[in-house]
């Protein structure tokens, strides 16, 4: 298995995508994430490292599935995802709880984790069995990587940041009393107008107090406001002194419907993979 990683990681050493590949991985050598091995790594199993376009950034993926390891990994348990209609629903079990009477203002934003996998590490057991394997592009040299922490990838990374995930929210709903929901690294938060700032600071201070990075700076930092996006949709809650929530597409994601139907329409044809695509 090895042996076809590293074939399949030097063909791929000459696409247009490695040179921001090998990028990316600079970026995490620096950061601690990884570091080069200097040995051959025989008794371990290489996962093969690609990067992948998604819209304006590239992501960097390294498939433990040709290595082997993500069929070693299992689980027995079921873990929550909280998804548009969990986000919903805080705001409908608000107006159900208020009964008839005029309803408060409401705000909501949303908190993004820095780096979400990469914050957390792996135990010293399963560093030992794994390596990453990328190429340098101006040698055409494989490069074997030591992990430090959790690889995107890796099915048994998926599980264990959910756990931490799940476990953040559930400090905050529990113990400081927070409406908000977690998808993966998005924490959705509503609160009242008159406690936002005290429902913002308590939030805030979890995630600093347990050492957990958050985006504090940049396009990812929001504000409470009663019109806001998550997860790919704009909550609107001006209206809900009125007993009214509109949840619906962002501008974005109108547009990126809109030509998907119409390249489809003007094909005259789609596959199980575009109506997919379309149905996400």
């Amino acid at each position: 298995m090895n042996a076809q990683v590293k074939s399949k990681v030097l063909a791929a050493g000459s696409n247009d995508m490695s040179a921001v590949t090998w990028a990316e991985t600079n970026k995490e050598l620096e950061e601690g994430w990884m570091e080069i091995d200097p040995g051959q790594a025989d008794n371990a199993a290489w996962a093969m490292r690609f990067g992948l376009q998604q819209k304006e950034k590239v992501r960097v993926i390294d498939d433990f599935s040709i290595a082997g390891v993500n069929q070693t990994t299992g689980m027995n348990e079921r873990l929550k995802i909280f998804g548009i209609d969990d986000s919903a629903a805080l705001p409908a079990h608000s107006l159900d709880s208020n009964g008839d009477k005029h309803h408060p203002r409401m705000l909501g934003k949303t908190i993004d984790l820095r780096s979400a996998y990469k914050q957390f590490g792996i135990c010293s057991a399963d560093r030992e069995r794994i390596r990453v394997a990328t190429c340098e592009p101006s040698a055409s040299e494989l490069v074997l990587l030591l992990v430090n922490s959790l690889p995107f990838g890796a099915t048994g990374s998926v599980a264990a940041f959910l756990r931490i995930s799940m476990f953040l929210w559930y400090v905050g709903m529990a113990g400081l009393k927070l409406a908000w929901t977690a998808f993966y690294d998005d924490y959705t938060l509503i609160s009242r107008e008159d406690c936002a700032k005290n429902a913002s600071w308590a939030a805030e201070c979890l995630f600093d107090m347990l050492g957990v990075l958050f985006a504090k700076e940049g396009k990812k930092v929001t504000q409470f406001d009663m019109r806001f996006n998550s997860l790919g949709v704009v909550f609107d809650l001006q209206c809900m002194v009125d007993r009214l929530v509109f949840v619906g597409h962002t501008e974005s994601r109108r547009l990126e419907l809109a030509e998907s139907l119409k390249d489809m329409l003007e094909r005259g044809d789609y596959s199980a993979k575009s109506i997919e695509r379309l149905r996400g």
